[in-house]
């Protein structure tokens, strides 16, 4: 299956090309696709799964027993 992230992706708006870019939140590199003339920004759907998969991991309290 190819990633959707090496395809040229328009607009749904302005029917114009986007841009590939990138965030970082918590030290996870999400891609996004931008449009410049709207400033609408896509996230990277398997990016976006590891990053709320690591966020309820984080949240989460956990007992350890010492011996």
């Amino acid at each position: 299956m190819e990633d959707m992230f090496n395809t040229t992706i328009l607009c749904n708006n302005c029917n114009r090309q986007t841009k590939k870019s990138y965030i970082t939140k918590h030290g996870f590199k999400i891609r996004t696709m931008d449009c410049n003339k709207c400033s609408k920004t896509w996230y990277h759907p398997a990016d976006l799964q590891d990053y709320k998969n690591f966020s309820k991991i984080k949240d989460k309290k956990f007992q350890v027993k010492l011996r």
